[in-house]
């Protein structure tokens, strides 16, 4: 009898779990156009929280939503709502967010995203395809985070990513493979981490590179032929790191 009645009490009070609503706040951004800011929000489970977007300005909708932004927020995954209902999103936010991990899939409906902020959190790896769904994105920034791991196919549904930066994480190597997929790739800032390894090949397919920053990290050595695959390099930064001598033919 005792088993019963804790049984019966488990099925009500997961029935009963609260239902939270999170609300929009709309305004227009004098740069980045009409904008969904969520304060306060607190995103832990995916059966049980709603977004609210009853409170539009005059004359605006949700398919003219064009950036989503969090203030003072507690973030685990991206909700589902959002992605279905603006429709139009090209801009998200998430920094300063405390999200620990990253789940593959989150933007699988992000049809039209061209920038994704993942800045100051407390992400410690970017794993294998990561970002499937964001094929439109075109600037990712994962700064100031606890990154260590860069798996090899991390970036792989990103072919039209221009801008990337990682600065400020704790990253000890660059793989030969991680940076690959990357074919549209004009910017990267790898500066104040902790590279001492730049694998043979690293840059081989982002002919397109026109920036490159790697200074403050512990570099010791650079192959001559590392950078040999980008033509179209401009500025390179390498300064405050360990390098005793370059190659002559580096360049």
């Amino acid at each position: 009898m005792i088993l019963i009645y804790a049984i019966l009490f488990c099925v009500i009070a997961a029935n009963s779990s609260e239902i939270r609503e999170f609300k929009c706040e709309f305004t227009n951004n004098a740069i980045f156009g009409y904008s969904c800011e969520f304060r306060r929000a607190e995103w832990n489970d995916r059966e049980n929280e709603i977004i609210s977007r009853d409170n539009h300005l005059k004359d605006k909708s949700d398919k003219d939503v064009k950036m989503v932004s969090f203030i003072d927020s507690n973030i685990k995954f991206i909700h589902d709502g959002i992605f279905s209902a603006f429709i139009n999103l090209e801009i998200l936010d998430l920094s300063k967010a405390k999200m620990t991990t990253w789940t593959r899939g989150d933007l699988k409906g992000a049809k039209k995203l061209k920038r994704l902020v993942l800045a100051q959190n407390e992400l410690t790896e970017i794993a294998d395809n990561s970002f499937l769904g964001a094929i439109t994105l075109e600037h990712l920034s994962i700064d100031a985070n606890k990154i260590v791991t860069l798996h090899d196919k991390a970036f792989n549904a990103l072919t039209m990513l221009q801008s990337l930066d990682l600065s400020g994480n704790l990253l000890t190597i660059i793989s030969a493979n991680v940076l690959t997929p990357l074919k549209k790739l004009e910017s990267i800032n790898l500066s104040g981490n902790k590279i001492a390894i730049i694998e043979e090949g690293a840059f081989i397919g982002n002919t397109r590179l026109e920036f490159l920053n790697l200074q403050e990290n512990l570099i010791e050595k650079i192959d001559e032929n590392a950078f040999t695959t980008l033509t179209s390099l401009t500025i390179l930064y390498l300064h405050q790191n360990k390098i005793a001598d370059l190659p002559e033919k580096i360049f």
